[in-house]
């Protein structure tokens, strides 16, 4: 794997959760109950944090097989 590819990651973990914000705030203008709103957004919140956790140990694994391991 080269320098780009693992350098385009950290941009795909940036645009996933710009992507899911867009979409709590579209559900926000189209929802008008309160508790449906906050529960939408403890949910997208909670969901957002573990794919991107997910996918920086992914990013730190390539990182680490690719550099570190070499001699």
């Amino acid at each position: 794997m080269k320098d780009e590819e693992i350098g385009k990651e950290p941009g795909e973990i940036i645009k996933f959760e710009q992507e899911s914000f867009k979409k709590i705030e579209e559900f926000e203008k189209s929802e008008k109950n309160q508790e449906m709103i906050e529960y939408a957004k403890m949910i997208s919140k909670n969901a957002t944090g573990r794919k991107i956790a997910q996918l920086q140990e992914t990013y730190l694994k390539k990182i680490d097989k690719e550099f570190l391991n070499k001699k």
